[in-house]
């Protein structure tokens, strides 16, 4: 089941219900913060915790059919504590 998770600015951030837990899709809502997704999957991917629990799902995204790299929800605060604020995009950035 996909749901709406929560909002990037205007832009939905995409979750699916995986083994009755929450993923979240990683890619938007890197994008969305002005970030390179391809090295940001590569830090995912050598993360001890993360790099476990990733998994790549089918999703509807933009109205069509793709496979997304996605992490448990739980696991997203984690994730975003690693970014570097000074990387990320001004609109998105602390004031």
């Amino acid at each position: 089941m996909l749901v709406e998770a929560g909002r990037l600015g205007s832009d939905p951030a995409h979750a699916r219900d995986r083994n009755r837990e929450p993923h979240v899709a990683l890619k938007p809502i890197v994008e969305g913060m002005g970030l390179q997704w391809e090295a940001q999957q590569k830090r995912v991917r050598r993360d001890p915790v993360l790099g476990t629990c990733m998994s790549i799902t089918n999703m509807q995204v933009g109205g069509q059919g793709r496979q997304v790299t996605t992490i448990p929800l739980r696991y997203l605060n984690g994730f975003l504590s690693g970014i570097d604020v000074n990387r990320v995009r001004r609109t998105y950035g602390c004031t």
